[in-house]
Formats: C-alpha cells, structure tokens, sequence
C-alpha cells in the first residue's frame, strides 16, 4: 500500500473572496515548515470501503469532503487572473482535471487550494514532492514517476497527457 497519494503538485495561496476563487490563506504556510500539516486523514474511509466488501463504490468514498491542494505556482497548465483568481475562462489543464475528477467524487477542492513556488534554495524536487505531499492531500505538478519516488512512497496517476 503506498503512503502518498499524487495528481501531478506545488503552494502559495487561494481563498474564495466571494465569487472570486483565489488560493486560501489558511492553508498557507512556509515551504518545508514542518509543523504545517493540512493532510487530513482518509484511512477510515479505505478501512470501510475494504470491510464492506466493497458495497459502495470507490470513487464515491470522497463525498462531501474538500480536499487540501496544493498546486504549482508557475505553470503553464493553470491561469491566473491579475487578482490571484482562477480565470473561468480559460483555467489550464490542471483545473479542468481536478474539477471534473471532483464532478465524478462529489468532492470540493476550489475552496481549498494553495500555489508553491519550486524548491527554495538548498532544496530538491524530490525534497519538494515529499513535503508537499506530507502536508497536503493533492500535490499537483508536472511531477515525473520515477522508482526513487515510488519507493519512497509516492503512488502517481496513469498518464493523461499526450
């Protein structure tokens, strides 16, 4: 079983100001704080789906949760607004990903988001990754599924990008 749980990753901030979807400041922290932790935790929900013989289905075990994201602050697949909103009209992959994943999970994450910036000096992507995923639930980022990262834990998606 792995430890992790990973979209693609990163942190800043987002906080929905109205109808503005901005990252939140609650969520918001110092990169490698290690006393931040935003993860919540999901275990009862897999210890259920695995002791009722699987009677309710996988992807509906996140309903009505609002998960912790943390994503990339310069990416190319998000769009920003010059108010450090989404824009809706065009709000890059990552986005559109999440939010269909969370059409078909019933869960929320818009109201729950962060942007990072890459690893401070003296740091390592793979330093990064760790952090992020031991203080958020999603870490979103053009991360790559090497063996280093899978034995430290780290489960990656299938790929969806050609």
């Amino acid at each position: 079983m792995f430890k992790y749980i990973i979209l693609i990753a990163s942190f800043h901030q987002v906080f929905s100001a109205g109808d503005l979807l901005i990252p939140n400041p609650a969520l918001v922290t110092t990169q490698f704080n290690s006393t931040a932790n935003f993860r919540q935790d999901f275990c009862d929900l897999q210890d259920f789906y695995h002791s009722s013989n699987r009677s309710i289905e996988l992807r509906k075990l996140l309903k009505g949760k609002s998960l912790n994201v943390v994503f990339d602050n310069g990416t190319d697949y998000m769009t920003f607004k010059s108010d450090g909103s989404i824009d809706e009209r065009d709000p890059g992959l990552y986005v559109k990903l999440l939010d269909e994943l969370a059409r078909r999970g019933e869960f929320s994450w818009r109201d729950s988001f962060v942007l990072d910036d890459p690893p401070s000096a003296g740091q390592t992507w793979i330093n990064l990754l760790l952090w992020q995923t031991e203080t958020y639930d999603i870490a979103v980022n053009w991360w790559l599924a090497t063996t280093v990262r899978q034995s430290l834990g780290i489960s990656f998606p299938r790929g969806f990008y050609d």
